[in-house]
């Protein structure tokens, strides 16, 4: 009797093991394929976020030249408006010189 059951036991052990073995498996290989998933979406990221620094010095760059623009531009107002104002007052000062002959 001490071996039937010394069988038995051995016998529903085994099939213990075996069971824990095959959901360990089973988990593994859904903790595989997450993995997989995981590391496709992380290179998917990756590529995304080079694209998006690329555009970014582009974008940044061009931004830099429309700055330069501007502020050439802006000085070239300043430059006329100063000449403007010169041939304005001289224009004037004809004016007045003609009139008062």
């Amino acid at each position: 009797k001490l071996r039937d059951t010394k069988a038995t036991l051995h016998k529903m052990t085994a099939n213990q093991l075996d069971t824990t073995t095959k959901r360990t498996i089973a988990e593994n290989e859904q903790i595989s394929s997450e993995l997989a998933w995981q590391a496709r979406e992380t290179e998917k990221l990756v590529k995304r976020n080079d694209k998006l620094t690329e555009e970014n010095k582009g974008v940044r760059r061009e931004l830099e030249l429309r700055k330069a623009t501007e502020d050439e531009f802006a000085r070239k107002v300043h430059v006329y408006k100063k000449t403007i104002t010169t041939l304005l007052a001289k224009l004037n000062s004809m004016d007045l010189a003609k009139r008062s002959e």
